[in-house]
């Protein structure tokens, strides 16, 4: 065997997958401009963090805390968490009303695009006529004659356009 050769063994190395430890973080919540939100504000998370504990993935497992069955909060809730955060009545409402500004942007954008692909959609169903138009206007007989038509020998009749 060659040096480059892989063994079965070191096949069934590369297959494996480990994991380390946890290592559990606290985000802080901030007041956020999403214009996805039904309606109210909007809450995230931001850049800043506590480090919590490192822990084995079998103990995170064994006492992780139960996943929320929704992550759709209702507007008081998220208001809640805003002020809990720090957040003025002020700020919240401002926020509230920058979504409203960016969900009829959204709103108008949706509109025109709709606008625009309906005008599309004619100007490539007209070029398509235009161009077969002028593509069977370009058509000619080879031996045409001075007549806008002509009789061949099966009877029909051949346009001729010049």
């Amino acid at each position: 065997m060659n040096g480059n050769s892989v063994t079965s063994s070191q096949r069934k190395d590369k297959k494996k997958a480990r994991f380390g430890d946890v290592q559990v973080r606290f985000y802080e919540q901030i007041m956020d401009i999403n214009p996805s939100v039904s309606n109210g504000v909007a809450v995230g998370i931001g850049w800043k963090y506590e480090d919590g504990t490192d822990q084995s993935i079998d103990e995170w497992e064994a006492k992780r805390p139960e996943p929320p069955r929704t992550l759709v909060l209702s507007r008081p809730a998220r208001e809640m968490l805003a002020l809990e955060a720090g957040y003025t009545q002020k700020e919240i409402a401002e926020a509230t009303r920058k979504i409203l500004k960016l969900k009829r942007q959204r709103k108008a954008t949706i509109e025109q695009l709709t606008m625009y692909q309906y005008t599309e959609e004619a100007i490539e169903a007209a070029t398509g006529k235009l161009r077969k138009l002028l593509s069977f206007g370009a058509m000619k007989k080879s031996d045409s004659s001075t007549n806008d038509y002509s009789s061949s020998s099966d009877g029909a009749i051949d346009y001729i356009f010049e």
